[in-house]
Formats: structure tokens, C-alpha cells, sequence
């Protein structure tokens, strides 16, 4: 572990995905490291010395990186604890452990994207690895015989971080497939499983347009993203433009030209801005260029609001094949009258977790901390029923609870603290990740818990991880499977043709081939390379 640490002091840069993946453990400052000998003092400091050990001066090593990253030596806050002493007391709680190495250990800081850890932890064993946000789609009335819808389309979101543009297009076809073709009333988008109030994107740090200051949404769509591709044409001068995903009535150029320079801050020089006509539709400019030295990228853009990109999401992947839409995108309640027509599940928290935090996703992080209040809003439900059987008194239940507030998630984040023997006041978690300004967090309380979740999610990600190569191997070995059977069909048909036609040379033969190697290509693209899903990553 010492050699890890002092490879992270001297090169933090080669080991920023273990500590993403939790190895750097109760490391409160990103891109420094410990050295080795801070391991030869935390030896000679044990019991109860250990747990008020605080350096008075950063071992050489880390001083070092501090200066070569122009950053303060009395910014560092340091817990460091050994891995193989996670586990719980007999009564749930954490064990208390000697710190290997502590500087500024009790002091209270900005945790930044460590509060990610503290946040997918809590979710996983208050909600557990096994749940699920469910999307739901309702109707007021069936379609006739003609396929017309009159009434309205109801969409509920229960929270889903993952419904991403691929799944959605799932939904669309699924309502097609019940015997929809005109839909004559609105989309109405009903938002209330989270009771939030409007916050401004750009408040953390003035970037508005950036996916990862997205705030949460009850029924977020694809993370409200709009993503430009960027494929150089050196020949041409000019950068292919890829827009996914569709949307309708939004003209985007299908080139930007290439410019000479370093790359620096591409997006800035890209230039991008929207212009909205008088009809309604919108054009997107890119007004500046790429450079040549940046190569391909991915430009990610928040540039509409909910109800106006769920509309001309929902409107490009519906009217086609004869189908129509006369009506609008609006946010409302769902009826009584209205009957739930299908469902959609998202992934498991287990498999959010571990994405929230090897790609250190702000929205999930949002969403896991919301979501960690649906405890303290059935618990009311459940009392509230308990008393009411009690009294003899038969209440109606309503349709759907109460949505949640950021006071529910941090009154279940103080209760699941304490019962882990963490006192709640050290760790105050704002809205689940680390774009917070209020956020504080003691790395010595905080190494007990991170400790906790490092094996747990380290484990899950080397799962994922194995499940990735081995779909990836699985791809290759059908590949293999088919080339070799193309290849000997390819002989055989050789042999056969020469058998009929002997006078007749190669070039008779470049059709038959030609066609082989289409059937060939074809059986490939059953297996594309798996991809990640998550749309956006955030780099806060």
C-alpha cells in the first residue's frame, strides 16, 4: 500500500481511477498521496495514541507533491486506515480502529466527491442492493379501432437516474405496440416523487450548461443531454457533427470547421449557441472551430428544459410510420380515473452504486440521496395506517405518498449514521455529491465509513468489470466462431465453383466472395462492443 501512495504523490495522474474505485481510502485531498514514511511513524503510534495522532508536518514525500501541485500543506486533511479492518461491532456498529496515519484529521472540510462514498454506501444498506425506480406510464382512456388515443398520456417518475435514450425508445415502441397511433391529448410528465424546489444549475459555479451541475428530476430523461459528436475530416477541413439524441424541430450543423492551435478549452472555442425561431423550432450554431490537435470529442450540452426536451424527444421518436401527435409535453398530477398501461424498471442500486462512483456521477449521487427519504416517508404512511386501524377510522390512502424533500435524506442519513456509531454531526451531506458549498465532513469520521464501503464496492466493480471482459471475450469468441465458418464456407464454395467452371479465373470468383464477406460483416454487428450507458459523466 506504501508504494501505491507514493506513486499517488509523485504521479497522481496513473492512479486516479483506484481512487475512484475507492483504494485511496480516507484521502480527503484528490492528487496527493502518502508515502512510505509515514508508515514507519504510524507503527510506533498504537492503541489509544493512535486515535489522537495528528502530524504537525507532512512527511517529505507529501510535502513534496503539495509544493510540485501548488497546493497548501495546511489544506492536506489525512485519515488513512488499513482495509483489513473493516467490519461491525455486535451491535451494527463500526469498529473503532487505530488510524495508520492522521494529519488535520479532526478538522472539517469540503468533501467534495467523496460525499459520493458516503452517499451509495447509506443507499445500499438502507435501501438495499436489490432496489429498483420504477417509471410509470398511465392513460385516461384506450385507443379505438383506428388506433387514436383522445385522452392524455400520463408518465410518473418514480426517481429513475438510468432511463437513458436507448431504454426510452423501448417505452415509445411498447405504446405502439398497444395499438396506439394518434395521440390526440398531452403528455402529461408527473414530477412529484421528489418535492424540491426549483435551484438555479449555474449556482455552483456559474456553468449552467454543464451536465454534471444537472439538478435532480423525478422523471429525468437521457440527463436533458444533448450530445455533439465530433469526428475530424482532415482532408476536408472540417469535423463531422453527430447529434444523439434526436429531437424535433432543432436544426443542428452537420459540420464545424477545423482550426489551427493547441486544443486547451475546446469547448469554449467551439463556440456553441442556440438561436429559437419564430415557429418554435431552434437552430444550433457553432460559431467557433475544433482544433486539429484536439482529435475526436464529445461535446455534452444542457441546452433545453424538462418539458421541452422530454417533448421533442418524445415527438422525433413517435411521429413516423404514420404515426402522429397533436398535443404537448406539460408537468401535472396523475388522475385517479387514469390506469397504469406498463412499467418501466430501472437497473438495481447495487449496479448505480458502483457507476455513481467509478465514473463519479453527480445526477445518481443526487438521486441515490433523495431517494434514501422514501424510508422516512413510508414509515408516516405505516404510522399514519397503524393509527387510523387503532381508532376504528377507515381512511382512503392516497393514490401516491407524499413526495420526498431533502429534509427526509438527511434526517434517514443522521438516523443510519448514528446507528453505525458515527456521530451525525460531523458529516453533513447537502444534497448527496460533492457540488455542495455547505457540505462538511471530518476525515477521521468519515475513514470509518469509507473504509466499509471500499470493500464492498470495490468488490462490486471487479465484478462488473469481470462481467464487461467476459461479454467482451464471449463477443470476440463468436467472432472467431464465425469467421472460421466463413472462412471455410468461402473454400468450399472455391472448390464447388472450380469444379463447374475450371477455365474461369479470380475474378469470377469476386462476387461470390465479395457477398461471403457481407454475410461475414453481418454476423458482427450481432455483437457490437459493449458501451457505458450512463450518457454523461460528471466530473465533480
Amino acid at each position: 500500500m506504501n508504494d501505491r501512495f507514493q506513486e499517488c504523490a509523485t504521479n497522481p495522474r496513473r492512479v486516479t481511477s483506484e481512487i475512484v474505485k475507492g483504494l485511496c481510502v480516507g484521502l480527503c485531498v484528490a492528487a496527493l498521496g502518502f508515502s512510505g514514511a509515514a508508515s514507519a511513524d504510524a507503527a510506533k503510534t498504537h492503541g489509544s495514541e493512535a486515535r489522537s495522532a495528528v502530524r504537525s508536518a507532512l512527511p517529505e514525500q507529501l510535502a513534496k507533491a503539495a509544493r510540485r501541485w501548488k497546493v497548501n500543506p495546511d489544506d492536506v486533511v489525512v485519515a488513512l486506515v488499513k482495509l483489513d479492518d473493516t467490519g461491525l461491532d455486535a451491535k451494527g456498529r463500526l469498529k473503532k480502529v487505530p488510524l495508520a496515519f492522521a494529519y488535520n484529521a479532526d478538522r472539517s472540510v469540503a468533501p467534495a466527491s467523496t460525499a459520493k462514498l458516503v452517499t451509495t454506501l447509506a443507499g445500499l444498506e438502507v435501501l438495499g442492493a436489490t432496489h429498483h425506480w420504477y417509471t410509470g406510464f398511465y392513460t385516461d382512456a384506450r385507443p379505438d379501432a383506428s388506433g387514436v388515443l383522445k385522452g392524455n398520456l400520463y408518465v410518473r417518475g418514480g426517481g429513475d437516474p438510468t432511463l437513458v435514450i436507448e431504454d426510452f425508445m423501448l417505452q415509445v415502441d411498447r405504446l405502439a405496440q398497444m395499438g396506439v397511433k394518434h395521440l390526440k391529448g398531452n403528455i402529461v410528465v408527473d414530477r412529484s416523487y421528489f418535492n424540491i424546489s426549483p435551484v438555479d444549475p449555474g449556482a455552483f459555479d456559474g456553468r449552467r450548461s454543464r451536465p454534471y451541475n444537472l439538478p435532480p428530476d423525478a422523471a429525468l430523461l437521457n440527463y436533458r443531454n444533448l450530445s455533439l459528436d465530433l469526428v475530424p475530416d482532415r482532408e476536408k477541413g472540417v469535423a463531422r457533427v453527430v447529434a444523439t439524441p434526436p429531437l424535433a424541430g432543432v436544426k443542428i450543423p452537420s459540420t464545424v470547421k477545423l482550426t489551427s492551435g493547441a486544443c486547451g478549452d475546446w469547448k469554449t472555442k467551439l463556440g456553441f449557441r442556440m438561436r429559437k425561431n419564430a415557429d418554435g423550432t431552434k437552430r444550433v450554431f457553432l460559431d467557433g472551430g475544433l482544433a486539429r490537435s484536439c482529435g475526436a470529442k464529445t461535446f455534452n450540452v444542457i441546452a433545453f428544459e424538462s418539458d421541452e426536451y422530454f417533448e421533442r424527444v418524445f415527438r422525433a421518436l413517435w411521429v413516423k410510420e404514420g404515426r402522429t401527435w397533436t398535443g404537448h409535453v406539460t408537468t401535472g398530477r396523475i388522475p385517479e380515473e387514469a390506469d397504469r398501461s406498463f412499467v418501466r424498471m430501472s437497473p438495481s442500486l447495487a449496479e448505480v452504486a458502483v457507476l455513481t462512483n467509478k465514473w463519479s456521477n453527480n445526477v445518481m449521487a443526487r438521486h441515490i440521496f433523495l431517494s434514501l427519504g422514501e424510508k422516512r416517508v413510508k414509515d408516516e404512511a405505516a404510522a399514519r395506517d397503524k393509527k387510523a386501524a387503532a381508532a376504528g377510522a377507515n381512511v382512503e390512502k392516497p393514490r401516491f405518498e407524499r413526495g420526498i424533500t431533502y429534509g427526509d435524506a438527511r434526517g434517514v442519513l443522521a438516523d443510519w449514521l448514528a446507528s453505525r456509531g458515527i456521530d451525525p454531526k460531523t458529516i453533513y451531506i447537502e444534497n448527496g455529491s460533492g457540488l455542495a458549498r455547505a457540505a462538511r465532513h471530518g476525515a477521521r469520521d468519515g475513514a470509518g465509513s469509507r473504509r466499509r464501503l471500499a470493500r464492498s464496492l470495490h468488490a462490486r466493480i471487479r465484478g462488473f468489470d469481470a462481467r464487461d471482459r467476459q461479454g467482451r471475450h464471449d463477443a470476440k469468441a463468436q467472432r472467431r466462431r464465425g469467421r472460421r465458418a466463413h472462412q471455410d464456407g468461402v473454400s468450399r464454395r472455391r472448390t464447388q465453383y472450380r469444379r463447374l467452371h475450371p477455365r474461369k479465373g479470380r475474378h469470377a470468383l469476386r462476387s461470390l466472395c465479395e457477398r461471403a464477406r457481407q454475410g461475414e460483416h453481418a454476423g458482427r454487428d450481432r455483437f457490437p462492443r459493449q458501451r457505458d450507458r450512463l450518457g454523461v459523466q460528471a466530473p465533480g
